[in-house]
């Protein structure tokens, strides 16, 4: 693993506090065969879940990217998938529901949906 210029202690020092905010602060979760319910049960019991951002002074922000939503048919090393609209819908009914807001966006929360250089929703 490539040092950064820094010296063995300092990257092993920075290593350990991001592996341990990483722990404390992600959780990968498979989507395949949730409803929105369960999903949104997940999300609540996260970090993200019992987090409050205060509009206009903190944020909460949710990403929901959808270069991260599947696979294209051909070249998918270079190829970005379309927009997934059901999963997408999934994904933001159960984030909108976890954080108590269904259907709406709470003040203090910001969700980003990159559209990968793919316009229109397919």
């Amino acid at each position: 693993m490539a040092r950064l210029g820094l010296s063995p202690e300092l990257f092993d020092r920075f290593a350990t506090i991001a592996t341990r905010y990483y722990q404390s602060h992600v959780k990968l979760v498979s989507v395949k065969n949730l409803s929105e319910a369960q999903l949104a049960d997940i999300i609540l019991e996260s970090p993200v879940g019992q987090m409050r951002g205060l509009h206009g002074q903190t944020y909460v922000g949710l990403i929901c990217d959808p270069k991260l939503s599947g696979e294209t048919v051909t070249a998918p090393h270079i190829r970005t998938p379309t927009l997934n609209l059901e999963q997408m819908q999934l994904l933001v009914g159960a984030a909108t529901k976890a954080r108590g807001s269904t259907g709406h966006v709470l003040a203090g929360d910001l969700y980003f949906i990159p559209d990968a250089g793919k316009h229109g929703s397919r």
